[in-house]
Order: structure tokens, then sequence, then C-alpha cells
């Protein structure tokens, strides 16, 4: 696989270059020169941070070229079972807890996404892994194409990311890309304020609320 590494809006030091270690050599260009670049190839790995409507990346969806992110890069090959967390408050500490009650249950997980590890770390570990543990923030959910966890929790969602989204719709419905892959006998755990989802969701979904408060019944 060949690749182009392009560093656009800054000017790293040769330090900071050298301490990335990039496999092949990267190029340092201004906005125009990168759109050209980002249009003319087949995929784009985006970083969760660089939204999507970024100047230089308009003539790469003119011209449809893949964008994803490292996560749903490695979902690609990796067969292994997935839970991913995403919501406004709560996601840390939800991964974190599954996390450890899997491992005393014998599980071999490991966290990774937004907290621990990256994904693709995790895939060259996959052999010794029985389940990935992911936390996923809204700006990972934009970026994922065929991505599909076996079991996702959307957890809440309350104002946040202004200086991403024009209005809270639109960070509710980001959140919601995580579970569009889903397929029967899949779940999907929802708590207060992620809305209707805005497709039909083929997953079991459980409202949290209502959940618990059956089982204290």
């Amino acid at each position: 696989l060949k690749g182009l590494t392009i560093i656009n809006g800054i000017k790293p030091t040769k330090d900071e270059l050298e301490a990335f270690s990039f496999n092949v050599e990267p190029v340092l260009c201004e906005e125009s020169t990168a759109q050209e670049l980002l249009g003319s190839v087949d995929l784009i790995l985006l970083s969760p941070g660089i939204p999507r409507e970024k100047a230089s990346l308009d003539l790469a969806h003119k011209n449809k070229v893949k964008i994803w992110n490292e996560i749903e890069w490695c979902s690609r090959g990796f067969s292994g079972e997935v839970i991913a967390i995403t919501g406004t408050n709560g996601k840390t500490t939800t991964v974190t807890f599954l996390d450890l009650a899997f491992k005393e249950a014998g599980v071999r997980t490991v966290t990774g996404g937004n907290i621990g590890i990256p994904f693709s770390t995790i895939y060259h570990q996959r052999d010794q892994v029985d389940l990935v543990l992911l936390e996923m923030s809204s700006f990972q959910c934009e970026s994922l194409e065929e991505f599909r966890p076996s079991i996702a929790g959307y957890l809440n969602l309350f104002a946040n990311h202004g200086e991403r989204y024009e209005s809270v719709e639109g960070y509710r419905l980001a959140k919601w890309d995580l579970v569009k892959n889903q397929k029967e006998g899949d779940l999907t755990f929802c708590g207060p304020g992620t809305g209707k989802p805005p497709i039909e969701i083929k997953s079991t979904t459980i409202d949290m609320p209502s959940f618990w408060e059956k089982e204290l019944e």
C-alpha cells in the first residue's frame, strides 16, 4: 500500500516531524495545493480533529473520494467482537467499567478509540484479543462507512462542541452514525436526550432509563 502524508495549515519543526516517524516523506503544502492533492487520491484517512467540511477537502468530496478514519480502516480487517460507546458524558467511565467487568470474567479485552490505544494498534494484537471496547466521540462517528459494533451505547446527549457543529441537532445526528450499519441481533442502548434516530435502526434498541426502571420494579 502506497501512501501520501499531507500536512496542511501548520509548520512543524524538524524535530516534530521526526517524532511522527512517518513511513513516507510528508508533503508540506498550502491550502490550495492540499485541496488538489486530496482530490486526486483514492482514500483519505482523516484525523477526527479535522472537520469534514474543511476547505482542503472540497475537491475530495466533489470527486467522491472515500474519507475514513483509522477506526473504519482497521475494522475492515478485524473480525472480533466490538462494543462501542458514545454520548456526551460518561463514555470513559462506562468503557472502563466494562473493561474491568469483562476482565474479571476472563475475557481478553482491550480499550481504545477515544481512550486507551488506537484501534490500529489493537488490530496488530487481534490474535490476543476476544473483545474490543471503543470509546467513540462524535468526531470519530462522522467518518464511518461500514463499521459495525455488535453492541453500541449512545449514553446521553447535552449541548457540546459548538466550535464544530452549527447546532445541537447536528451533534446529535453525528453520534447516531455509530449504529447505522448494525443488523438484526445487534443491540443499541439509548439514553436521555439522544432522540429519534435519523434512519431505521435494524438492531434491537433499549431505552436505558426505561430499562433500569423496569429492573428496579
